[in-house]
């Protein structure tokens, strides 16, 4: 399964002259690139860097009183730099060829969750009351749930039907009809989505 590749704008934790000096070599990539419709321009980002640079220039000076106003422009400049990380993003959709071009840092993205694995030996056993059936099947890790399901072969139209979730790997059901035929089938749930349906186990209720 292959990760997904994505840029970052690591502006995060670093000095404002620091901050310049990427973002500068940001605009240099993005201006002109034909991979890329980003919005705002590089252009309009030139002129908020200047700005963030002459600010700067008078706080190292020793002007603190233009700090406030520097600190505005930088998250301005940063505001404009992540609106073009999400733009570069979604329009490579994992290209790296295009995701190089645009001058950023690589981040390497999380691997999509894997739907649980298709539940397996699943089966069924009368027990000693009548119309009670339990149901057991093969346990599985990255579960957060399962879901069984079963129909009765001798109604008309025979249904699926949903039995309650499960947390384990074992369900028992009461109130079923006398010597009747029942199929019963269950598949596994996490966060990523459901799993396949098990192979069907079925049994005919004393």
């Amino acid at each position: 399964m292959k990760s997904i590749s994505k840029i970052k704008a690591a502006l995060s934790g670093i000095s404002v002259q620091k901050a310049i000096v990427k973002v500068s070599h940001y605009i240099n990539e993005l201006t002109g690139n034909v991979n890329f419709t980003l919005v705002p321009t590089p252009a309009e980002a030139t002129v908020a860097v200047k700005a963030l640079q002459q600010l700067e220039g008078q706080v190292v000076a020793g002007n603190h009183s233009y700090t406030p106003l520097r600190d505005e422009k930088m998250e301005l400049v940063k505001s404009i730099v992540n609106g073009w990380v999400g733009q570069i993003n979604l329009q490579a959709e994992g290209d790296v060829t295009k995701l190089e071009s645009s001058g950023f840092e690589f981040v390497k993205g999380r691997e999509p969750r894997p739907l649980p694995k298709q539940v397996s030996k699943l089966a069924a056993k009368n027990r000693a009351s009548s119309g009670e059936v339990e149901l057991f099947w093969g346990g599985s890790s990255d579960v957060k749930f399962y879901m069984p399901e079963f129909r009765c072969m001798d109604d008309v139209n025979p249904e699926w039907k949903p039995i309650q979730n499960c947390f384990k790997n074992r369900v028992v059901l009461t109130a079923l009809g006398k010597a009747k035929e029942y199929e019963f089938r269950v598949r596994a749930v996490n966060t990523a989505g459901m799993g396949e349906y098990s192979s069907v186990a079925s049994i005919v209720t004393q």
